[in-house]
């Protein structure tokens, strides 16, 4: 496929799937070099879904074929999305991205960079991809191509004990909010900030950081009543947190839509070997068993919705 999937705002369906011998790859990494993918996750390899697919590897573009990895942009501490714990990234992402390296048949070099300049860093053509758990939506979809790998509700947590007793949304006039830049949350909170103003009640405060980790440091640290998260990652933190004994959940969720690899789309034919290499895993199972295995079975997808750009054509509703 040479067509761009940007241009012509179409999911990519089921592509004829077969397996091959196994490319065995090899990789070492230093401070001041991209760590890959690979080295780095500890994902099953014994599925012969997991296994190289020479012509899903040929739908690649020439110069990642010829550098035999793709760059990709992450932002760490997300678990169970993504994560570094003694150097080693740990998660559903280097988890599935190892597991995707071996079907293609490349290495994933990671950059580690703050979430708002991932699509930045992409555009400027300083990597190939972006991975995190980034939402889809079709903004985005209008500068790189989306390829769906997961589900994600909102969700927000409190200081344990919850001393502001807040239950959704509605409760958060007269408190401070904090969530990250760019994102969802920042938006949904947005519009319940001038949800309070309208009904004439009391200010909604709204803090904004970089990452989820300084949010989560300025609520213990009593500068915040809640924050509002991806619901997944955000329970996982909230058990392991002090133990569990210093935030809680609130029972409020909402959809809050899917999460997405983002891949230039300027490089006719990654994306289409993105979606052929997911199809592969979940024909097999194996892209099931990574979500489950971190406690995110109701984060997985269908056949139907493992799609690219699925919101500007319909299929994501």
């Amino acid at each position: 496929m040479s067509q761009n999937i940007r241009r012509r705002w179409a999911p990519l369906t089921a592509l004829a799937i077969g397996t091959a011998t196994a490319l065995s790859l090899a990789g070492c990494s230093t401070a001041s070099t991209p760590v890959p993918a690979s080295s780095d996750s500890g994902a099953p390899s014994t599925s012969t879904g997991v296994a190289l697919n020479r012509s899903i590897h040929d739908m690649l573009p020439a110069d990642i074929q010829s550098a035999g990895a793709i760059q990709v942009g992450i932002t760490i501490g997300d678990p169970p999305f993504m994560d570094k714990v003694g150097g080693k990234y740990e998660g559903i992402i280097p988890d599935l991205a190892a597991e995707l390296s071996t079907v293609l048949g490349v290495e994933f070099e990671y950059q580690e960079m703050a979430f708002p300049g991932l699509i930045p860093a992409l555009q400027a053509d300083k990597i190939q991809m972006v991975w995190s758990s980034m939402f889809d939506n079709a903004d985005r979809e209008k500068v790189l191509d989306m390829q769906t790998y997961a589900r994600a509700s909102m969700g927000i947590a409190v200081v344990k004990g919850n001393p502001k007793h807040i239950q959704g949304i509605d409760d958060l006039c007269g408190t401070v909010a904090g969530t990250t830049k760019g994102t969802v949350q920042e938006k949904a909170l947005e519009d319940q900030q001038a949800k309070c103003k309208s009904e004439g009640k009391p200010e909604l405060a709204l803090s904004l950081y970089a990452t989820q980790n300084d949010a989560y440091t300025q609520i213990q640290a009593g500068k915040l009543d809640s924050i509002m998260l991806t619901y997944t990652p955000m329970v996982y933190q909230v058990a392991h947190i002090d133990g569990g004994n210093a935030l809680e959940a609130t029972p409020w969720t909402s959809p809050a839509g899917y999460m997405a690899v983002g891949a230039s789309n300027t490089e006719d034919g990654l994306i289409e070997a993105i979606n052929a290499a997911f199809l592969q895993l979940e024909a097999s199972g194996d892209y099931q068993k990574v979500l489950t295995d971190h406690g995110a079975t109701p984060d997985i997808l269908t056949k139907d919705l493992l799609v690219v750009n699925g919101v500007t054509s319909g299929v994501l509703k």
